[in-house]
């Protein structure tokens, strides 16, 4: 959780280090978190990056990010698009717009600390909800 002028790369690291890294081996973030420190850090930890570069970007230090530009740059945003699997990040969008639509948009605590409780708590409410009302869906050949 940030507030609205923190910029979401200098969040990153930190988000790393709360987590297990031991068991991070992907990072799928969208073009917000693109930049040559993001990807430098992500090497440094053996962490895969998936993040789509500005369609104007040129140049980058960093080998993978580099890589990335090159690939699009030559078999287009699509493919780069498939062969990433990008489309997962879909489901995040869709997470958060579930969380925003039954939670609600706006947090009603003042306090950031408060605001902290009042997100895990949101959570943990739409985890619920997920659990209980989640259909069990099969194939039919």
């Amino acid at each position: 959780m940030t507030n609205h002028v923190t910029d979401d790369r200098k969040c990153l690291e930190h988000l790393i280090e709360q987590a297990n890294q031991e068991k991070i081996t992907e990072v799928l973030a969208d073009g917000g978190y693109d930049g040559n420190n993001t990807y430098g850090f992500l090497e440094t930890q053996n962490i895969k990056p998936t993040i789509p570069p500005p369609k104007n970007a040129k140049k980058a230090t960093v080998k993978h990010r580099s890589d990335t530009i090159n690939y699009i740059r030559e078999k287009g945003y699509h493919a780069w698009y498939n062969k990433n699997k990008y489309g997962r990040r879909e489901i995040v969008e869709n997470t958060f717009y579930r969380y925003k639509s039954i939670i609600g948009a706006k947090l009603r605590s003042r306090k950031w600390d408060n605001q902290d409780a009042e997100t895990l708590l949101g959570c943990n409410i739409l985890n619920k909800m997920t659990n209980l009302g989640m259909p069990n869906s099969v194939k039919l050949t």
